[in-house]
């Protein structure tokens, strides 16, 4: 990030983004709910594998573009700038846990925003549009030497999802995230046998 200019932030994998809550109270139930269902419900945690690069084997890094359809002009995409895909027919437990998440925010849609019933299990985000793992967000793609630098992620399970505030949803907003609150998705024990 330090290297493209861009914000510091952990390295991820989103299930959802853009969700809008219209108050705190909202929040606090989107939370609840989501522990309520969610925690220690996944004993082996959710493996998150990654397309790989037949050259190294390593997941393979790319930056997402977005095309301007009358100019042909190339510019990256901010939230997409430094990736690794992953395919979501080889990640079925990831979209199990997609629909489960999905399902729990539209069980009570009186209490939700909108913005709720307006996702689905199977879109993600353009130009990607597959789930993927995020280095780094900018505006500018990396170079060549920095890409170079980077080693590939590998798969791996992941243990716990974090819900995170989000506003303003900008490259520059970045700085102004903060995590609200981690779900374990397995227990303690289960993780330490893993």
């Amino acid at each position: 990030a330090e290297k493209c200019h861009g914000p510091k932030f952990d390295s991820h994998v989103t299930l959802f983004g853009g969700l809008r809550c219209e108050s705190k109270e909202e929040l606090d139930r989107m939370c609840h709910m989501l522990k309520c269902h969610l925690e220690d419900r996944y004993a082996e945690g959710i493996p998150c594998r990654f397309v790989r690069s037949s050259t190294t084997n390593e997941a393979n890094i790319v930056s997402c573009y977005h095309t301007n359809a009358i100019t042909g002009e190339q510019r990256v995409q901010w939230n997409q700038a430094c990736v690794s895909i992953m395919e979501p027919h080889d990640n079925p437990e990831y979209m199990k846990l997609r629909r489960s998440v999905l399902d729990v925010l539209l069980s009570d849609t009186t209490h939700m925003s909108s913005s709720a019933t307006q996702l689905t299990p199977d879109d993600f985000p353009p130009p990607v549009r597959k789930p993927h793992y995020s280095y780094f967000y900018g505006t500018k793609a990396p170079s060549n030497d920095t890409l170079s630098e980077i080693s590939g992620v590998p798969d791996f399970s992941s243990t716990q999802i974090a819900i995170w505030y989000t506003d303003p949803p900008t490259v520059d907003g970045v700085v102004q995230w903060y995590e609200v609150m981690k779900i374990n998705l397995c227990s303690t024990t289960d993780a330490m046998d893993n």
